[in-house]
């Protein structure tokens, strides 16, 4: 009888290194798993807290308000832009668009709408925040926006 031990020890040495390959790539699957898990975790808290800030702004408490002060004020809108400076990563700037019942000159205009922006600051938390003055044709649809100021962070 012929025993041969030579591929037993050989097949042996495969297996174990096939099976040390398999637990390597099992750690590194769970490691990007494990990852993967908390950049979710992360986007759940980013999302909540973006749900959160827009249901802050009580929008028509300021626009009724800001109609009361401003008596001139013919029409206001809310909106919040997305703006990005360096392609990867993404700001939310609030915009509040405003046409006036009267044509003002630009000082007088602009003058008014700092006066608005800083009472609307007071309304709300705002890092950042934009006054656009809205033209309107026959009073209802807005055509163009000026851009009058903007606060940075």
């Amino acid at each position: 009888q012929l025993d041969i031990f030579g591929n037993k020890s050989r097949s042996f040495d495969k297996i174990s290194e096939a099976y040390d390959r398999a637990i390597n790539e099992i750690d590194q699957k769970n490691a990007t798993i494990t990852g993967l898990q908390q950049e979710i975790e992360d986007l759940k808290f980013t999302i909540s807290d973006i749900n959160a800030s827009k249901k802050s702004f009580p929008f028509l408490t300021i626009c009724r308000d800001a109609k009361i002060i401003y008596q001139d004020l013919k029409s206001f809108g809310y909106s919040e832009r997305l703006y990005s400076t360096d392609f990867s990563k993404v700001d939310t700037i609030d915009v509040i668009n405003v046409s006036w019942h009267n044509v003002l000159n630009d000082s007088l205009s602009t003058t008014r709408n700092t006066e608005l922006k800083k009472w609307i600051k007071t309304q709300m938390v705002s890092d950042t925040l934009i006054i656009e003055e809205v033209k309107l044709v026959n009073d209802d649809l807005p055509i163009k926006n000026e851009l009058i100021e903007i606060q940075g962070h």
